[in-house]
């Protein structure tokens, strides 16, 4: 699968480059830790100072492009694997309606609380029990936090974030074909 879901894949990349510049032929041989063995010992010792440091040494990560190799081998490719590298190469979509809700829900109770205690907007008889008890009431706080979920027909969003009816191009405007409405 590439470098995809890879952590540390930007060192990985740079210490698979080095290897390949080299003309002699390189190895691993995993070793038991804590062993006594000279070579093992002297390396825990220099990860230890690398840890301890209080500053992070300045590496250069940059490779050749030819190096690069971006994607997998569409043999070993699956689903899960390809979504997890286009949300790691694509950075996340803007999303208006995530930043606009709470808002629009805070602005919605102030105007309920303000109806309801008297202190101007709109008046409506307080209930004997919390919460909107009438048809109106509940349909005028549904509409407040929800105010564009009752559109019908073909709806567009557009990149400033407004909905635009999609203009009917049917001969005919009055047949309509909405499918499945859900509500």
């Amino acid at each position: 699968a590439g470098w995809i879901g890879i952590e540390n894949a930007s060192l990985l990349k740079k210490a698979a480059h080095l290897m390949k510049r080299r003309t002699a032929t390189t190895s691993f041989q995993w070793v038991k830790g804590h062993n006594g063995i000279l070579g093992n010992e002297e390396s825990d010792k220099l990860a230890k100072a690398g840890a301890e440091k209080d500053d992070s040494d300045d590496l250069p990560l940059d490779i050749p492009i030819g190096y690069d190799l971006h994607g997998a081998k569409l043999a070993s490719l699956s689903q899960a694997i390809a979504y997890k590298g286009i949300r790691a190469r694509c950075p996340p979509l803007a999303r208006h309606t995530t930043e606009r809700n709470p808002q629009l829900a805070r602005t919605a109770i102030l105007n309920f609380n303000k109806a309801h205690m008297g202190h101007g907007g709109r008046t409506v008889a307080t209930p004997k029990t919390p919460g909107p008890k009438s048809t109106s009431e509940r349909s005028w706080a549904a509409d407040s936090l929800h105010p564009g979920d009752k559109k019908v027909g073909g709806y567009v969003q557009l990149m400033n974030g407004s909905n635009d009816k999609i203009t009917n191009r049917n001969r005919n405007p009055e047949k309509q074909n909405y499918g499945v409405i859900c509500t």
